[in-house]
C-alpha cells in the first residue's frame, strides 16, 4: 500500500519503508514514485528473497536505497530496528535538503551502522560487517568524508570467511529454489485417485525430509542456515494449508485433512498459525465424521492458544461435537485463556 500510495494521490512522496514485502503486485522498481527506499526483513521471513530480489533492481533505478535484514520471521521488528529505518530516511532528508542538517542525529545514525560492523567482524561474520560499512558509506556521501572506510571494506572483502558465506548464501538460494519446485511435485502423491489423501502424508514428508529441516531449524550452526529452514518450513506449509482450504470448500474432506497433517507436521512450534492449523483440522475431522479425532485436534488448538470463541460457538463444521462433555471442557478453557 505505501508503495502505491504515489500512484493514487498523484505525486511523489518523500520514501517508503517496506516492512517484510517489496513492491505492489505489478510495480516495478523504476515506477516507484518515492526519494527513498528502506526495506525491512527477518532472515527467516518467507519474503526474504523477495527483498534481497529488490534490493538488487532498484540499484538500476538511481532510488536511494537500504535493506536491513535482521534475525526473525515476517513480523514487526523492535522497535529499536523501526528507528533505524525512520534514522535513516531523516539523514536522506537532509541530503536533500528537506530538513536542516543535524549533525547529532546523522552521527548517531552512522554510528549504528559502524558499531554493528564491529560486532559482526568481532564475531567472525565479515559479510554483515561490510553491508553494514557500505551503507554507512553511501549514506555518509554529501555529508561527511569517511575516507577509512574504504580500506576496512576492502580488507574484510579479502577475508576467507567472506567469500565462504557468499558461497554458502548462494547454495542456500539453489536450495530453496529447488525445494520449492519439489513440494509442488510430491503434492502430486495427495491428489493420486488411488494412494493419495492420508495414506500419502507420511511419503510426502519423508520425501521433503520434513523431520529433517525441523532439526535444522533448532540446531543448524548458524543463523542463516537456521532461518533458510524455518522458510522452507513454512513456504510447504502453507502452500499445503492454501491447497487444504480449496479442497476443504470443494467438500473434498479426505484430501483436505491430508493437506492440513502435512501443513501441521511442517509447522515449528509456538507460531501463531499453529493453533488455527489445528482448529481447522478440527473442523474437516468433524465434517468427516471423526468426532474423536475432532476433539482431539479442538484441544491441541486451544491448549496451543487458540481462544476465538466466536469461532468455537458459531462455525457449523463443529455442530457434530458441540453437544459434548469434551467439547463443553474444551470451551471453558478457551475462555480461561480468553480471560487471562
Amino acid at each position: 500500500m505505501a508503495s502505491l500510495l504515489p500512484q493514487l494521490i498523484g505525486r511523489n512522496i518523500a520514501g517508503v519503508i517496506g516492512c517484510g514485502a517489496g513492491l505492489a503486485s505489478g510495480l516495478a522498481p523504476g515506477d516507484l514514485r518515492a526519494a527513498a527506499y528502506f526495506g525491512l526483513t527477518g532472515l527467516a521471513d518467507f519474503n526474504y528473497g523477495e527483498m534481497k530480489g529488490l534490493d538488487l533492481d532498484l540499484d538500476p533505478s538511481g532510488a536511494p536505497h537500504r535493506f536491513l535484514f535482521f534475525e526473525g520471521r515476517h513480523d514487526w521488528p523492535d522497535p529499536a530496528i523501526c528507528a533505524r529505518a525512520v534514522g535513516w530516511m531523516e539523514v536522506m532528508a537532509m541530503k536533500a535538503g528537506l530538513r536542516p542538517d543535524d549533525d547529532a542525529l546523522a552521527g548517531a545514525v552512522f554510528g549504528l551502522e559502524l558499531e554493528e560492523a564491529r560486532s559482526f567482524e568481532d564475531a567472525g561474520r565479515p559479510f554483515w560487517a561490510v553491508e553494514r560499512l557500505e551503507a554507512a558509506r553511501r549514506l555518509a556521501e554529501g555529508l561527511r568524508d569517511m575516507p577509512e572506510l574504504a580500506a576496512r571494506i576492502e580488507g574484510l572483502k579479502v577475508r576467507k570467511e567472506y567469500g565462504q558465506f557468499l558461497a554458502a548464501e548462494k547454495k542456500r538460494d539453489r536450495r530453496e529454489a529447488d525445494f520449492q519446485a519439489d513440494f509442488g511435485r510430491a503434492f502430486g502423491a495427495v491428489e493420486d485417485d488411488e494412494a493419495g489423501g492420508g495414506a500419502a502424508v507420511g511419503p510426502v514428508l519423508n520425501e521433503m525430509g520434513i523431520g529433517f529441516i525441523k532439526k535444522e531449524a533448532k540446531n543448524a550452526k548458524t543463523v542463516e542456515d537456521r532461518s533458510l529452514a524455518s522458510r522452507l518450513l513454512f513456504e510447504f506449509s502453507f502452500a499445503a494449508q492454501s491447497r487444504g482450504g480449496d479442497l476443504f470448500d470443494k467438500g473434498d474432506l479426505p484430501r483436505a485433512g491430508a493437506y492440513f497433517d502435512l501443513a501441521i507436521e511442517a509447522c515449528e512450534p509456538g507460531l501463531f498459525r499453529e493453533r488455527y492449523l489445528y482448529f481447522n483440522r478440527a473442523c474437516i475431522a468433524a465434517r468427516s465424521g471423526q468426532k474423536k479425532r475432532a476433539l482431539e485436534f479442538l484441544a491441541a488448538a486451544v491448549d496451543k492458544g487458540f481462544s476465538n470463541l466466536e469461532l468455537l460457538e458459531t462455525v457449523k463444521d463443529l455442530d457434530p461435537v458441540r453437544d459434548t462433555d469434551k467439547f463443553r471442557e474444551i470451551l471453558e478453557k478457551a475462555r480461561a485463556i480468553g480471560r487471562s
